[in-house]
């Protein structure tokens, strides 16, 4: 599946690299020795070996692409500028990750910030734009600050190295001028940007549902309304650690039931409470307070 492919990649480069900002080269030279790796290295490892495994992923980087004008062009003349020399980077954060696709939707997957973090960290792990930036706000770290740039490789040794140039398969000019713009991240039922126990126990409350009141839910959430006595049963439903509410005064779902479907089969069940806790386990589970 997508997400073991993604996980074992991510722990990979996690788990055999030590991080070292002097490394200076280029990502297929660090692939072979396994030794030192940064930000850009990783983050092109990661989308290499996931394209490999046919799962779609692209290195981003921290900062603004801007539209140079005729009069900075003329009072800068020697100044060089990325994309045929028409764009300048502004608001750079120094710092390069990936995102990837998983069940139709594009995630975040930052493994140099996870190494750094604790071992085996998933913090930065399939996450949202504003699950990056607000963690970036709370850290006070420029990292993940600015979201508008997909990385390109336009290094002398991309130019030169046709074996190299074959590997950035996963880039081009097009999507470097596209904005990151994914609102996901992975197992947040409850909407909030976070992976936590309640949601674990949304999930685990809709499993404890029998079916008719499934239905229930399911027609409140396609706008439809339902009985008082229905709603009070819905809403008695306890997961793990407490009470969780599907329902609110209004009468409104208050969760999306799409996102009860950890393992992306189209079905919810006890196979993907499986699948939540048993990642939960590695720190799947993070909130910045």
């Amino acid at each position: 599946k997508e997400y073991e492919a993604i996980l074992k990649v991510h722990n990979y480069v996690v788990d055999n690299y030590v991080y070292d900002t002097s490394a200076n080269c280029s990502y297929t030279k660090v692939f072979n020795c396994r030794t030192v790796s940064k930000c850009q290295y990783d983050a092109e490892m990661c989308a290499f070996l996931l394209e490999c495994a046919g799962v779609e992923s692209e290195v981003v980087a921290s900062g603004e692409l801007v539209k140079v004008t005729k009069e900075e062009r003329e009072k800068n003349p020697n100044k060089r500028y990325t994309i045929y020399g028409e764009y300048r980077v502004d608001n750079y954060g120094n710092h390069a990750w990936n995102i990837v696709k998983m069940g139709n939707k594009w995630y975040h997957m930052d493994s140099t910030e996870d190494r750094s973090l604790k071992p085996n960290s998933l913090t930065q792990f399939l996450v949202s734009d504003d699950y990056l930036k607000d963690t970036a706000k709370a850290s006070e770290k420029p990292a993940h600050s600015f979201l508008g740039m997909h990385g390109y490789p336009y290094t002398e040794d991309y130019r030169k190295d046709e074996w190299s140039k074959k590997l950035y398969c996963f880039q081009n000019y097009n999507t470097m001028l596209t904005k990151t713009n994914y609102h996901d991240t992975y197992a947040d039922i409850d909407g909030d940007m976070y992976r936590t126990k309640k949601d674990e126990d949304y999930l685990q409350a809709y499993i404890m549902l029998p079916d008719s009141l499934k239905n229930v839910l399911s027609n409140v959430a396609a706008g439809k309304t339902a009985n008082s006595e229905d709603i009070k049963k819905i809403n008695a439903c306890k997961g793990k650690k407490g009470q969780v509410i599907f329902i609110d005064s209004k009468g409104k779902c208050t969760i999306d039931l799409k996102r009860l479907d950890v393992d992306f089969d189209n079905k919810v069940t006890m196979s993907d409470l499986m699948s939540f806790s048993s990642r939960a386990n590695n720190e799947l589970y993070y909130k910045i307070k």
